[in-house]
């Protein structure tokens, strides 16, 4: 062929294969050497327009398949071969050429061939023939009816060429298969037993049934059916089905009647009946093929025959009552019941307590009571277990034979009574069980302290029931750091403290059921009398004749002060007077009035404690002497008092002296608020704290009888005034530090008020209808301004 000039390899057949194009150098042609996997056969030599100088194998038009280029340099040709596209070559395979109808098929195309570079997008359609088609390569397939059917497969390529094989499919008829379960396969005659349809049938549908049961009877061509055999015996049923096509299936079934034997049975209005009590005993028997014959046993002897019987047993006992019957075919069956003749024991009511409860304390007596009344022979006598233990048995509480008693019980727990009313031959029994409280103890105790800090204490008044209150238990707690003592049975107890003060004692009592009470009481040791402190403050060693002296003094004690006095003296006028205690504090005031002469005023102060200690201190001497009188004095004090009415023109124009008034009842209730305030000046709750201090100052202040005069306490920055009556507290809060005519007001209100209520107020109710206008008495305060409450010459009024 000549030399080889050039070589190319690609897939030239498109098999999925290299092959080899040759160029030679001598002649002008390209040989192709096609692959077979091992070796190149089948070679082909293609003309080209010269000797070939260059040859390039490859997808030139874009349909994915291998050309070929030669080109020739001596004759300036360029050769170019195409590959063509080949129609796909289908293959048919189906599982069954002849299946059943309504039976899947299998099918297959997989095994289609085609170009190499085609393989991969083919597409399928099966046409079955039965106006049904399919676009897989392979699946199933079912014929809905009999028959012939022409079917094709038709593969295409990429390039829309196309492939057709045709396949031929016999399909044959496919009948139903009868099928049937019962109910039960056995019954006795006279039941009812089920028939259920299971037939199949695919693709054509069950269009008609029939049962035939075998005995005769009329055939039914429901689906489902049931039937009643009345003769014992085996039947044979045949059940059958037909289908659309007509085609028939038929299967049979067994079922075993059994003779069914008669059921004895009676029934009576009771079963319990009183010796020589009739009672009618009703035969409930059944049998299907008929009752021949009863038989009544009645368990003493007695053997009756007729259907239903009375009966009546002349003493009480347990009896087993039998009736036999025998039906028409020999069958026969019994029954039985047992049967309690009681005897005519004594009738009787609830037992009850005469209170009518069922709990109670320890101790407390407790009546019982049982009505009975004689049924048959007469009552004769009462029996009572008054702790009755079932599993013991009846213990009978001697010297109790009538139908009451009264007990009480010891002990805390549930109690079981019972009573037994006899006659002659039988009793009666009744139960009531009670629950049993325990009383607790109540610790009460009384200490009596003698001067040098011995306290006896007592403790024999603590109470409890009369079972247990002897057996008590005491220990005390003395508050003074010794702890507790320990428990014991002796009620008194002696201590020793060391010190004054306050102590915290505790009782604890403690009964035999472990209840325990405590009672607490203050003791005050106190074997000092009170100290009194002189405010240095306010010791004034000079005063003025006509102007008052106000003493305040600190006195302090263990326990309560329960008097403070200012004793004082001038000249030949003395006098004492009660210090009032300043809220909250420790201190005491008092003031002596101004004296007309001047000279020594002497005074000391007086406290007493609750104990009854007593003490006194120095006497202090103020000189009182009269007040300076020169001109210029006179008139600079006529230049200020003009100074001083302009200012307080001025303040009567702008400024108020009370803002808040509350009248206060004795026992802490509130009667009546004004204020002067136009606007909220001071939120709702600091008026409300402010109330609750007033109260709290009225009863610390006020808690002793003889305490009078005005007393002061300070809220915050406000300065607050309280007066007492003989029913009615009156406090005011001032707008500035001045009191002006306040207080002498502030008393004037207050005698006003009790002499317009006085028939309410010794015994006022909280009812605020009956002290109607009160609210006026108050307002006395609010009605003026500095000036108006100002102090007045005498004999100036509201």
């Amino acid at each position: 062929m000549g030399a080889v000039s050039y070589l190319s390899s690609a897939d030239l057949n498109d098999d999925g294969l290299d092959d080899i194009s040759v160029g030679y150098s001598s002649i002008s042609q390209v040989g192709l050497l096609l692959s077979t996997g091992n070796s190149f056969s089948n070679n082909i030599n293609l003309s080209a327009g010269g000797r070939a100088a260059g040859i390039f194998a490859g997808d030139m038009n874009g349909d994915r398949r291998d050309d070929l280029v030669a080109s020739s340099s001596s004759s300036g040709a360029l050769s170019l071969w195409f590959q063509r596209d080949l129609a796909p070559s289908p293959q048919v395979w189906i599982s069954d050429l002849t299946p059943a109808e309504g039976t899947l098929m299998a099918f297959d195309a997989s095994n289609s061939t085609d170009s190499f570079s085609d393989r991969s997008s083919l597409a399928y359609l099966w046409d079955f023939g039965d106006g049904n088609t399919s676009v897989a390569a392979s699946g199933h397939h079912a014929y809905g009816a009999n028959g012939s059917y022409d079917g094709y497969l038709e593969v295409t390529d990429r390039a829309g060429m196309r492939g057709r094989a045709e396949f031929h499919v016999v399909v044959e008829d496919s009948g139903p298969i009868a099928a049937a379960h019962l109910s039960s396969s056995t019954i006795h005659e006279g039941g009812l037993i089920g028939f259920f349809d299971d037939s199949s049938s695919f693709p054509d549908r069950i269009t008609n049934y029939l049962w035939d049961f075998g005995d005769s009877s009329p055939a039914v061509t429901t689906r489902d059916a049931e039937h009643r055999y009345l003769t014992k015996g085996t039947y044979v049923v045949t059940h059958t089905v037909w289908d659309e096509d007509g085609d028939v299936s038929t299967t049979n079934v067994s079922v075993v009647v059994q003779d069914l034997p008669p059921v004895a049975s009676f029934s009576s209005p009771k079963y319990t009946f009183s010796e020589g009590e009739p009672v009618l005993f009703t035969d409930a028997s059944y049998a299907y093929d008929g009752i021949a014959s009863w038989s009544w046993d009645l368990g003493d002897g007695r053997v009756l025959t007729s259907q239903n019987v009375t009966l009546s047993y002349p003493g009480p006992g347990q009896f087993i009552v039998t009736l036999t019957i025998t039906d028409r075919e020999g069958l026969a069956s019994s029954f039985n019941r047992t049967i309690t003749v009681l005897g005519t024991d004594p009738g009787a009511g609830e037992l009850l307590t005469v209170a009518g409860g069922v709990s109670f304390l320890m101790d407390e007596p407790i009546t019982f009571r049982v009505s009975a009344w004689p049924s048959y022979l007469p009552i004769v006598r009462y029996a009572w277990d008054l702790d009755h233990d079932p599993s013991s048995g009846f213990k009978e509480t001697p010297g109790i034979s009538i139908n009451q008693t009264t007990c009480s019980f010891p002990a805390p727990g549930e109690y079981r009574v019972c009573v037994r009313i006899y006659d002659a031959n039988s009793f009666t029994e009744r139960f009531l069980t009670v629950a049993i409280n325990n009383v607790p103890p109540t610790a009460k105790f009384v200490s009596q302290i003698s001067g040098t800090g011995q306290v006896t204490f007592d403790g024999s008044g603590s109470l409890d029931s009369v079972t247990d209150v002897s057996g008590l238990e005491y220990r005390w707690f003395f508050g003074d750091g010794s702890g507790w003592t320990p428990w014991s049975n002796v009620s008194d107890a002696s201590h020793q403290y060391s010190t004054d003060g306050i102590y915290q004692t505790s009782l604890e009592v403690r009964d035999r059921w472990g209840e325990v009470d405590s009672a607490t009481l203050n003791i005050i040791v106190d074997t000092s009398p009170p100290s009194i402190d002189l405010d240095d403050a306010t010791v004034l060693t000079e005063a003025y004749a006509g102007v008052d002296t106000v003493v305040r003094v600190k006195v302090t004690d263990v326990s309560h002060v329960e008097r403070v006095l200012l004793v004082y003296e001038c000249g030949e006028f003395n006098g004492t007077l009660v210090m009032s205690r300043i809220a909250g504090t420790d201190s005491y005031v008092a003031t002596i009035p101004g004296l007309p002469w001047t000279g020594t005023l002497s005074y000391h102060v007086e406290a007493e404690d609750a104990g009854g200690h007593s003490s006194l201190s120095a006497t202090l001497n103020v000189r009182v002497v009269e007040r300076p009188d020169s001109t210029w004095i006179l008139t600079m004090a006529a230049a200020a008092a003009v100074a001083v009415a302009l200012l307080l023109l001025y303040y009567r124009r702008t400024t108020m002296v009370v803002d808040e008034v509350f009248m206060i009842y004795r026992d802490g209730n509130l009667m009546a608020h004004q204020t002067r305030r136009l606007k909220p000046g001071m939120d709702d709750q600091i008026m409300g704290s402010m109330l609750v201090a007033i109260q709290d100052f009225v009863r610390d202040s006020f808690k002793e009888e003889a305490s009078t005069g005005l007393n002061r306490m300070d809220f915050g920055e406000k300065k607050v005034l309280v007066e007492k009556g003989e029913n009615i507290y009156l406090a005011v809060v001032l707008h500035g530090k001045r009191e002006g005519r306040v207080p002498h007001i502030m008393r004037q209100a207050i005698a006003h008020a009790e002499e317009r209520f006085s028939e309410t107020l010794s015994d006022w109710d909280g009812d605020m209808d009956k002290v109607r206008g009160i609210s006026e008495e108050a307002s006395r305060l609010l009605r003026g301004s500095v000036l108006d409450l100002a102090p007045m010459e005498k004999g100036e009024g509201l």
